[in-house]
């Protein structure tokens, strides 16, 4: 039986997924620019990031590493997959050093702002250059990139 991101398919689910994470991050923006803080900012900023983090694992969490292992020709996935990963977690790290760097140096409002930017164009990057690899065999999947 399929879960559901398979009946959905891998492209709509990051697409989709990339877009309510760039949604969430910009009504934080929002929130973190109208300044007053008080019970509700604080439960607002809260639904904020944990409706980031709930899109986020619900899409590219696990999407990025299931689309890595269809999308490369077997004489080089392996290659492929370890540069992937190398790149995934580099990224992970600049984002988590990078983070409170941007809080200090440029304020919330512009840091949520930017990594919103950044959740459209992962949002346009699936959306016109992935792959649907959906019920679609290794073989299938190379031969729609020979096309």
């Amino acid at each position: 039986m399929n879960n559901s991101g398979d009946k959905l398919g891998r492209k709509k689910l990051l697409t989709w997924g990339a877009a309510a994470m760039a949604i969430a991050l910009l009504a934080l923006a929002l929130i973190f620019s109208i300044g007053k803080f008080n019970m509700l900012m604080n439960i607002l900023i809260m639904v904020g990031v944990l409706a980031h983090t709930a899109f986020y694992e619900l899409s590219w969490g696990g999407g990025a590493w299931v689309i890595m292992s269809e999308v490369f020709p077997t004489s080089i996935r392996g290659r492929a997959q370890s540069l992937c990963s190398l790149t995934m977690f580099l990224a992970s790290y600049f984002v988590s050093q990078g983070f409170p760097m941007m809080l200090s140096g440029i304020g919330a409002s512009w840091t949520f702002v930017i990594f919103a930017i950044f959740c459209l164009i992962m949002m346009w990057f699936a959306a016109k250059v992935l792959p649907e690899t959906n019920g679609k065999t290794l073989e299938e999947i190379q031969a729609d990139f020979k096309k």
